[in-house]
């Protein structure tokens, strides 16, 4: 990996291959439809429960966030299910969502950096909860400013493509790739600043309100497009149901220039396009089993 690798793509290390790790993370749908419909073979829903404690232990609060979302919206719509379901699984999210904030911000740091203290471990509880209050209701306020004040227009357009022109740099080893981090950070309390205000308003800062306008209308009739494949044709569940739950955290963060986020898109979308030449849901699953025992 080292020799071999693209070195550096995501700013870090082993660059690409350290993403390899995430098929795991974007075949975890068919895992759990591959147990469901069987009903045996605990080593399924076993793989599934490491797939996320490993996200737990080394990935960010958004990969789990994803992960999650992407899950139960794969499993909405294979078993269809109602509005009252669906609100029910909307509220679990969001508790799901504070306990995570939890496990990353103060199960996390008690585990590993030694800091056994109670009263240091409630205090961190207390840390979590408040950023996860301010993190629902920071992007409203970051908005205001990214639509107020933008970057350099050409800079801006490039970190709005980080991943396909890192992808690109990676490929034939330039060098000089884009750091889509913004470090224009917006107050939001008198202890906390935030760095992002939903992919609207962070395209608005970085190019120009027109530009915003065509990114986000392309994006979302790509969206639209495998929507309609999955609603009417039964194909492309996965990458489906991947983009909607990237959607559903679009509001907090542009997403869509997270290499961690888009090469597990892209990933996704070569297996879907294996697995299309059968469209019946019978004839989907009975093919993911048999590509898994292979």
């Amino acid at each position: 990996i080292e020799i071999y690798g693209f070195s550096n793509l995501k700013g870090k290390s082993f660059g690409i291959f350290a993403h390899l790790g995430e098929i795991s993370v974007i075949l975890s749908p068919f895992i759990l439809i591959i147990y469901l419909q069987n009903k045996k073979g605990y080593h399924y829903l076993l793989s599934i429960i490491l797939v996320f404690i490993n996200l737990f232990l080394f990935g960010g609060k958004y990969g789990i966030f994803i992960a999650l979302v992407h899950v139960i919206v794969f499993y909405s719509i294979c078993y269809n299910i109602s509005i009252r379901k669906t609100f029910i699984f909307g509220i679990l999210t969001v508790l799901i969502g504070l306990i995570v904030f939890i496990l990353v911000y103060a199960v996390k740091p008690f585990l590993f950096q030694g800091n056994f203290s109670t009263s240091s471990f409630i205090d961190s509880i207390n840390f979590a909860v408040k950023h996860f209050l301010y993190y629902l209701l920071s992007p409203l306020i970051a908005t205001n400013y990214y639509f107020s004040n933008g970057t350099n227009l050409v800079e801006g357009i490039q970190i709005m493509f980080t991943v396909p022109i890192n992808i690109i740099k990676a490929i034939f080893q330039t060098g000089g790739y884009i750091d889509p981090i913004n470090y224009n950070f917006v107050k939001v309390s008198s202890d906390l600043r935030t760095n992002v205000g939903g992919l609207f308003s962070e395209s608005v800062f970085r190019s120009n309100l027109v530009i915003a306008s065509i990114y986000v209308g392309i994006f979302f009739c790509i969206v639209y497009f495998f929507y309609i494949k999955t609603r009417y044709q039964g194909e492309f569940l996965s990458i489906t149901s991947l983009l909607l739950a990237i959607v559903s955290l679009l509001f907090f963060t542009n997403f869509l220039t997270v290499s961690g986020v888009v090469l597990p898109l892209i990933f996704l979308a070569i297996f879907e396009f294996i697995l299309k030449r059968d469209f019946s849901f019978e004839k989907y699953y009975r093919n993911i089993k048999r590509w898994f025992q292979n």
